[in-house]
């Protein structure tokens, strides 16, 4: 992750040469602002009261976000650019090409901390290998955001699992080959998901090769302590979303598949946490009850 610009905030500007997130006050602002030209603009009154954050992140690949037009935290915030995918009341997704690949946009009126959480999960993940969209550039204004991501291959998994019919032996074995392991793989960095419904996994098919995917990370949390209750409520996710009845493959095997000793108070709780998931109404798409978009 690189910093491209420095952020602005009041009458100070503060810069993170190191990448760490450890900001320091490099100089100071008269009067006036800074918008997202860089300029300075003066509106009258005190700097310090006119606080405007302004900043862009880069992931590795540089390149890549200054080919897609990204050279300053306003050519992201003010990108029209594609057809909108997705609008809640939070924000707005949007699909755009460039060179024949496809991007996602996610655009944020403020919740800029989970736009943080998402980019910095988004990062360390795929730098570990984590199967996540390749993240391209964050910026951020104020309580104004968008991130941008490479566009992952397939459809959702909750759909395949619909669609492949009384294929047991496909499912169970997609499931205790391709899905435990990533499962695994997110928490064996200590990292949870919060939302990890069969809408949040892209995949191309059910086969052992292809590509599989875990998107929509803005909840993904990396607790210090009771890491046991964020374990339950990941696993309850999969179990209530399952849109296939029975779900035999979700037991024993699949425990053991990820990683987890049997544990009878373990799996009292997941069954207890799945059915309080169930009875909920969802709030977004991807969860129990709204597999459909």
């Amino acid at each position: 992750m690189r910093l491209c610009a420095a952020v602005r905030w009041g009458g100070c500007r503060r810069e993170d040469p190191s990448g760490t997130g450890r900001w320091r006050v490099t100089s100071w602002v008269s009067e006036g602002n800074v918008g997202l030209d860089g300029r300075q603009h003066d509106r009258g009154g005190s700097a310090l009261l006119q606080v405007l954050a302004v900043s862009l992140l880069v992931g590795a690949d540089g390149g890549l976000a200054r080919r897609l037009g990204y050279h300053q935290a306003g050519d992201l915030l003010e990108d029209a650019r594609g057809v909108q995918v997705r609008c809640l009341p939070r924000g707005s997704t949007w699909r755009f090409e460039v060179g024949g690949f496809g991007y996602f946009r996610k655009v944020r009126v403020g919740h800029v901390r989970d736009a943080r959480n998402e980019w910095r999960t988004l990062t360390a993940l795929h730098a570990e290998g984590v199967a996540v969209p390749e993240p391209v550039a964050l910026a951020v204004a104020g309580r104004r955001s968008a991130l941008v991501m490479r566009e992952v291959p397939g459809r959702e998994v909750a759909r395949l699992l619909v669609e492949v019919g009384d294929d047991h032996a496909a499912v169970d074995a997609f499931v205790l080959h391709r899905v435990a392991p990533l499962v695994r793989q997110l928490h064996a960095g200590g990292r949870f998901h919060r939302d990890l419904y069969w809408g949040h996994l892209f995949a191309t098919s059910l086969g052992l090769d292809g590509p599989l995917h875990l998107i929509d990370l803005e909840r993904v949390v990396r607790p210090r302590f009771g890491r046991r209750r964020w374990l339950v409520k990941d696993l309850a996710a999969l179990l209530a979303s399952w849109p296939r009845r029975p779900a035999p493959c979700l037991g024993a095997r699949f425990l053991r598949a990820c990683g987890l000793t049997l544990d009878r108070n373990l799996v009292r709780a997941i069954l207890r946490k799945a059915t309080r998931i169930r009875a909920h109404r969802p709030r977004h798409e991807g969860a129990p009850g709204d597999r459909a978009t």
